[in-house]
């Protein structure tokens, strides 16, 4: 379970949780067990969402790339059919 944990979250957190979380909650202290937790993970939540809109980011351009070139390769084709039909 340990070194599940451990590449779930980190080593910090992993840490946090075995020095900090546990005792806490052993000692019927639940709402101090979390205050521990959320500082550890804060950080981590914060570059998730930052990875997430970069995804998101590059999801976007490249859908708005091909659209762009469709669009071209259609102008083209209705270009060259008006070009053959007025000869």
């Amino acid at each position: 379970m340990d070194l599940r944990l451990r590449s779930l979250f980190g080593v910090a957190v992993v840490e946090a949780i075995t020095s900090e979380v546990e005792p806490r909650l052993a000692a019927g202290d639940s709402s101090g067990a979390v205050v521990p937790l959320a500082e550890q993970l804060r950080p981590r939540a914060g570059s998730a969402e930052a990875q997430a809109s970069a995804q998101l980011r590059s999801a976007t351009t490249i859908v708005l790339v091909v659209i762009g070139i469709a669009v071209v390769l259609l102008a083209a084709h209705l270009l060259s059919r008006r070009g053959s039909r007025d000869t």
